[in-house]
């Protein structure tokens, strides 16, 4: 009895990661925190938080990828490089930064103690 399989290269559906997005990503994440920090301004953190949480959750509307799609590749900025890659992970770190950062955020808002709050956010 012959049996047919349909596991070719070419129809599997392997999960893709752009590698320069996500670089990106943590660029600007490390550039927005740096500047709070710099700044003394607690709504940058709460911002980066914000945005880091909805990368996290919704990955198709986060700020950085629309930055990303619609801004540095058509003007040649930066250039997609995708590779195999679960995303998952990726969306679990941004994630745990996010709880960092409201963390950070709760902190310098709602307490005295800055230096605690400067540290969750660095």
């Amino acid at each position: 009895m012959a049996t047919s399989t349909n596991s070719s290269p070419t129809t599997t559906n392997v999960p893709r990661v752009d590698t320069h997005l996500a670089k990106f990503s943590q660029a600007s994440i490390v550039v927005l925190t740096a500047l709070a920090f710099i700044l003394n301004q607690p709504i940058i953190v709460a911002l980066t938080a914000v945005i880091m949480a909805l990368s996290a959750l919704a990955p198709s509307i986060s700020p950085f990828r629309l930055i990303y799609n619609g801004v540095l590749i058509p003007l040649h900025l930066l250039k997609p490089r995708i590779v195999e890659d679960d995303p998952a992970p990726h969306r679990f770190a941004q994630g745990v930064g996010a709880a960092f950062l409201i963390a950070a955020t709760l902190v310098l808002y709602l307490t005295k103690a800055t230096a605690v709050g400067w540290a969750l956010d660095l």
